[in-house]
């Protein structure tokens, strides 16, 4: 089993600012899936993948609109892997959108798919980068998989900065949101927090609007819990 540690804490708005020649000409928002994904410098050979990650799934983990999926390619391309999104590629499989898996079928058998779908894709012998949903962590045996084999990050932000990025046009593509996102995000957020926190390595505040200066701070923080374990296992 993987050696654990508590998670640790890293702050998108942290990350100082770019010199002016060196900024993006437009910064990739979270809520934009569709725009471009480049980070501003290429990553060094001796970038976390060669260390904490080498051969260990990278899983990002949180509520719908911290960024999971705008995040999760940027990372993905500096570590030269492959990004996979839980919830397309359970829909690739079901031949059917998550809303059409909800209604249709009901939520269970949506998350006995989602929970079928990850322990194939975490048991794969290629590491990638995986954007789970964020109700993965709901099965516990799920938690057990991301608890034991690849590193955790945990994206997370405020209720009121995740009401402001999924409470607008994509808001009827999210069954769970059809209560009304302030609601619905204030009550997942106090059933989920703690099972996130659970199977988390690290966490990183995605507050900052900035997929780049957050996909910065997920690649420092593995950088950090990479020399945190190894101190542990040379003490």
């Amino acid at each position: 089993m993987a050696l654990r540690m508590p998670p640790m804490e890293f702050d998108a708005g942290a990350i100082p600012p770019s010199d002016a020649s060196d900024a993006p000409d437009a910064p990739v928002k979270l809520d934009a899936p569709d725009a471009p994904v480049e980070l501003d410098a290429p990553v060094q050979p001796d970038a976390p993948d060669a260390t904490a990650l080498a051969g260990r799934h990278l899983v990002l983990v949180g509520l719908m609109g911290v960024g999971k999926s705008t995040v999760g390619p940027l990372v993905a391309d500096a570590l030269g892997r492959r990004f996979i999104d839980l919830d397309a590629e359970v829909e690739r499989r079901a031949g059917r959108t998550v809303r059409e898996l909800v209604t249709i079928d009901g939520e269970p058998e949506f998350r006995r798919l989602e929970a079928e779908t990850m322990a194939e894709l975490v048991a794969a012998p290629t590491p990638v980068v995986l954007a789970t949903g964020g109700g993965a962590v709901l099965d516990a045996h799920s938690r057990q998989l991301m608890r034991d084999r690849p590193l955790v990050v945990w994206l997370r932000a405020s209720v009121d900065t995740l009401v402001d990025r999924v409470g607008g046009g994509d808001a009827g593509l999210r069954p769970l949101l059809d209560d009304g996102p302030v609601e619905a995000l204030t009550r997942l957020a106090g059933e989920r927090d703690d099972l996130y926190r659970e199977v988390a390595d690290v966490e990183v505040d995605t507050t900052l609007d900035d997929a780049n200066g957050v996909a910065a701070s997920v690649l420092t923080a593995v950088g950090e819990r990479r020399l945190l374990l190894a101190g542990e296992q040379d003490s």
